[in-house]
């Protein structure tokens, strides 16, 4: 192996982009069913595996954390080691799903802002002030960290325990991919999807602001048939309840920030953030079902009638 600063073998050294892996993958043999790969400052992981045909997938950020949190919710279970006063922190765009798997074991779940910082900033807090325990930490960006021994998400530490889930997993012959669709079969089929509208030139950062302003003026009543029943408006700290003449509820009361929240009567969740480093709007849609293929088409019944807005 040589040192190369400069990262040439990728276009970008980056784990959520799926090409970081295609180097990799061409190299693997027939027998080698992991691959991990680290950002340049090792915070991040991204992981692609082999199912039981051989064929490999790219796992989503979600995905790797809802895995890496059941494994070590079990096995601390499993040794009576879970505290019984433990908090999950996750964010406000990271998968539902991460909630399910925290109240099966009995955990507070606590959601934050986008951005480690805010989820080390409150793990502090509850454990000084509330006198909970740090068990997890999650965001959908491929960050996690289980405990104090940093104080940023941790790409090495989520390696390591990653590939000793593997292991254990294979010794009861179930890959991941097994595991999580029997976490599917008990809390539901979960598909989050994160979208990106980029808009460049001097007018981009203006249109964006005023797609935001759109949306939290003159939000949608209804997307893809389904009916819009809450607005959490994050820059003004309200819950909007829509069909209902009561005025807005307070919000979650985190700092401002420019994030929009809207959830559908089946349970979909959209929101809507402008990035804070490049001209991009993301939208990160959130469905729950019993059926992959069922929610696939949904997605894309809902993001072709909600991208027009």
């Amino acid at each position: 192996m040589v040192p190369d600063g400069e990262f040439s073998t990728v276009v970008s050294p980056n784990p959520e982009d799926i090409g970081a892996f295609n180097m990799a993958i061409s190299q693997a043999s027939d027998e080698d069913e992991l691959i991990l790969a680290n950002d340049p400052d090792a915070d991040r992981l991204g992981v692609m595996i082999r199912d039981s045909e051989k064929k490999w997938h790219w796992l989503t950020g979600n995905q790797i954390g809802v895995l890496i949190l059941d494994f070590i919710l079990s096995k601390l279970s499993k040794q009576n080691l879970l505290p019984k006063n433990g908090v999950i922190f996750t964010t406000v765009v990271t998968s539902p799903l991460v909630s399910k798997i925290a109240e099966e074991y009995g955990l507070k779940i606590v959601e934050v802002l986008t951005g480690f910082k805010w989820i080390r900033q409150a793990a502090l807090k509850y454990e000084k002030e509330h006198d909970f325990k740090f068990v997890f930490g999650m965001e959908e960006s491929h960050g996690y960290l289980m405990g104090n021994h940093s104080g940023d998400k941790d790409g090495i530490w989520a390696s390591l325990v990653f590939a000793e889930m593997v292991a254990s997993h294979k010794s009861n012959n179930l890959t991941p991919l097994d595991r999580l669709n029997q976490i599917y079969q008990y809390h539901g089929t979960y598909l989050d999807v994160l979208k990106t509208r980029t808009f460049s030139g001097a007018g981009g950062i203006e249109k964006i602001h005023q797609l935001m302003e759109i949306l939290r003026d003159s939000p949608p009543e209804t997307v893809a048939g389904n009916s819009v029943v809450q607005i959490t408006d994050f820059l003004h700290n309200t819950i909007t309840c829509t069909g209902k003449t009561s005025p807005p509820k307070i919000g979650p009361g985190f700092p401002p920030s420019n994030v929009i929240s809207i959830e559908l009567e089946d349970r979909t969740r959209i929101i809507a953030r402008p990035s804070g480093t490049e001209p991009k709007i993301k939208y990160y849609f959130n469905l729950c079902g019993e059926n992959s293929l069922i929610l696939e088409k949904k997605l894309d019944a809902i993001q072709q009638d909600f991208l027009r807005y």
